[in-house]
C-alpha cells in the first residue's frame, strides 16, 4: 500500500523519494523505433522541458550518473523478458525490442500530477450548487473543478473547458441574475440607507437580462419591459445569420499590428487586419492549413501559429 502524504507540503520528487525512497526517479526511456512512432508528440513535449534526447546510451548514463555498464545490463536484463514474454514486474506488451546502448532516446521522468480533479459539489444547469436532494442553495454558484458530476464518472480529454469556461460564464449570469433581482426588491444589505444593495428600495419585481458577446450589449428589463442597456451598439440578440457583420479586431490591451502582420510571440493568435466587416460566408472561404479563420465572440481570427502548438493536428514530419 502506498501511504497517504500531504500532496501541498511537498514537491513532486519529495513526494516520490518519501514513497519510493532510493528508486526514485523513474524513467520512460524510448528508443528510436519507439519514439519514431510518436516523433511529433517528442518534439512537442521535448520543447516544454518534459522530455530530453540523446544521442547515445552513454549520454543518457551520464546524465543519470550511473556507468553505461549499468544500463547496458538493464537493457540486456529487458530483452530477456520480451524474448520470454514474462518478467517479475508482469509486463505484457514489449515493442521496440531489443534494446541497446548503441541507439538514441527521448526520456522523461515519470512523476503523479494534478490532472484534474473528478469530484466537487453538485450543481446544476444554472451553476447553482445544490443540496443532498437536489434543492439549490440561494446565492452560491460554482464553475470549475470546484463542481463536480458533470461529466459522470470520467471525462473526456480537453473536456474540462466544459467546467471552467462554459460553467464559469453560467455561473457568473447565475450570480448577477440573482443579485439583480435581490436589488429590485430591496433585498440586499450592506450599504448606507437608500444606496444600491442596502435593502432600501430600487425596483420591484423580476429581471431579465440578455447578454449579446457579439454586439458586446448588455440589456436588463425590469417586469419584462425594457431597462437599462450598456455596450457598442448592434443588434442586442446574437444571430445565426451568415450575413450579419463580423468585426476583425484586437482585444484592448493588444495594440493593432500592420496590416496582415501577426502577433508576437509563439503560440499568439493571429488577426485578421483590424477593423474589417466581415460575413460567414467570407469566412468560409479560409479553411486551408496556411490560411485558416475562426470566429469567436464576433472577432474573426487566424490561429495559423497556434495550429502547429496544438496536440491536436496532424503529425509533424
Amino acid at each position: 500500500p502506498i501511504p497517504c502524504v500531504p500532496w501541498q507540503s511537498q514537491t513532486s520528487g519529495q513526494y516520490q523519494r518519501r514513497v519510493h525512497g532510493d528508486k526514485y526517479p523513474y524513467r520512460l526511456v524510448l528508443n528510436s523505433e519507439a519514439s519514431k512512432e510518436i516523433t511529433w508528440h517528442c518534439k512537442h513535449y521535448q520543447s516544454r522541458n518534459l522530455m530530453k534526447h540523446y544521442t547515445s546510451g552513454a549520454d543518457l548514463a551520464a546524465d543519470m550518473g550511473i556507468p553505461v555498464s549499468n544500463l547496458e545490463k538493464t537493457f540486456a536484463d529487458y530483452n530477456k523478458g520480451a524474448e520470454a514474454k514474462s518478467d517479475p514486474f508482469g509486463k505484457v506488451f514489449w515493442p521496440a525490442t531489443p534494446f541497446t546502448a548503441n541507439d538514441s532516446f527521448y526520456v522523461a521522468i515519470v512523476e503523479p500530477v494534478i490532472h484534474y480533479a473528478m469530484g466537487g459539489v453538485k450543481i446544476g444547469t444554472d451553476s447553482a450548487v445544490q443540496t443532498s436532494d437536489g434543492t439549490g442553495i440561494p446565492g452560491l454558484f460554482a464553475g470549475g473543478e470546484v463542481a463536480g458530476g458533470v461529466h459522470g464518472l470520467n471525462r473526456l480529454g480537453g473536456s474540462s473547458l466544459l467546467d471552467c469556461v462554459v460553467f464559469g460564464r453560467v455561473s457568473g449570469a447565475s450570480a448577477t441574475r440573482y443579485l439583480l433581482n435581490k436589488i429590485s426588491v430591496g433585498d440586499v444589505h450592506g450599504g448606507p440607507p437608500g444606496s444600491v444593495g442596502s435593502g432600501g428600495g430600487g425596483a420591484t419585481g423580476s429581471f431579465t437580462m440578455t447578454v449579446s458577446p457579439g454586439s458586446k450589449n448588455v440589456v436588463v428589463s425590469w417586469d419584462g419591459s425594457a431597462g437599462a442597456s450598456a455596450g457598442s451598439g448592434g443588434a442586442d440578440t446574437p444571430s445565426s445569420d451568415s450575413n450579419v457583420p463580423l468585426r476583425s479586431s484586437y482585444d484592448d490591451d493588444d495594440p493593432p499590428a500592420d496590416e496582415g502582420s501577426s502577433a508576437d510571440g509563439d503560440g499568439e493568435q493571429e488577426l485578421v487586419p483590424d477593423g474589417l466587416e466581415l460575413t460567414m460566408e467570407e469566412v468560409a472561404k479560409h479553411t486551408t492549413e496556411d490560411d485558416v479563420w475562426v470566429v469567436v465572440n464576433g472577432k474573426v481570427l487566424a490561429p495559423r501559429k497556434f495550429l502547429m502548438d496544438h496536440p491536436g493536428v496532424k503529425k509533424r514530419s
